[in-house]
């Protein structure tokens, strides 16, 4: 179909665009690193993607819900924290890297705590890059908050895994 004349899916909840929900790219800087919180926020029904091949061949998706991708040296450590991540094309949250060298320090690291992830085509959380080695990947924690709400996370009803992690820290 012509996406201009492209009948949306009236199931899933619209406004559906294009792309990642969220989308943070890092390039090469090991002198300093991207902090980033993303709080309380309604991520929701990223649904026009453009597939491509991964490194491995598999077909994935544009349309995730946050996409987080460090390349060569860059580092980034992001809190993901009490967001609803639903109805992506994609997974709901998904972590890559980009090696230019064998000395490159890329990383990713950061908290994922009380976010609602479900309803995602693909996984709800994918890793499939380098992580925790600057920085632990920290995917929810016992307890509770202030307020006596979990540390946990939701992640259920997604098209493939909950918790995909395919790549090893370094």
């Amino acid at each position: 179909l012509n996406p201009i004349f492209e009948v949306l899916d009236p199931a899933i909840p619209t406004p559906q665009t294009f792309g990642a929900g969220v989308e943070i790219d890092a390039l090469n800087s090991s002198l300093d690193q991207l902090d980033v919180d993303i709080r309380t926020n309604k991520i929701i029904s990223n649904r026009r993607n453009v597939p491509f091949a991964s490194a491995n061949g598999v077909i994935e998706s544009t349309a995730t819900g946050i996409n987080l991708r460090a390349e060569a040296d860059a580092q980034i450590n992001a809190d993901i924290i009490d967001n609803t991540i639903s109805y992506n094309a994609g997974n709901g949250i998904y972590y890559t890297t980009r090696e230019e060298s064998t000395t490159d320090r890329r990383d990713i690291g950061g908290r994922v705590l009380k976010n609602t992830i479900t309803f995602n085509d693909g996984d709800g959380i994918e890793v499939a890059g380098h992580h925790g080695i600057q920085n632990l990947l920290v995917v929810g924690l016992a307890g509770k908050d202030s307020d006596g709400r979990s540390l946990g996370n939701v992640i259920s009803s997604n098209a493939d895994h909950g918790i995909n992690i395919n790549h090893g820290g370094k």
